[in-house]
């Protein structure tokens, strides 16, 4: 098991509303490291700017992996986010 901090742009997502949110399922963005993350690994989830710091602790379900976007994480983007990336699952 592995410790990984994601990074999140207020300016591009609203995580606090992501995580007032009852389902427990999410993706994330990851652009470095994604033949090392696995199931299992911790994700520390860091907001910059003037108001940062770790916001949340979550756990891996699902490696990275290339894949849309959920439908049901649309709503926190400030932008519909429609690229195909690696992300992974938790």
């Amino acid at each position: 098991m592995a410790f990984w901090i994601f990074k999140c742009n207020p300016d591009k997502y609203r995580l606090a509303d992501r995580l007032a949110d009852p389902n427990p399922t999410l993706t994330w963005t990851v652009s470095r490291f994604r033949d090392e993350i696995n199931a299992g690994d911790t994700v520390l989830l860091w907001v910059t700017g003037p108001q940062r710091g770790i916001r949340a602790v979550i756990r891996v379900d699902q490696p990275p992996r290339l894949m849309a976007e959920f439908e049901s994480e649309q709503a926190y983007w400030v932008e519909r986010d429609t690229q195909e990336q690696f992300r992974v699952v938790a």
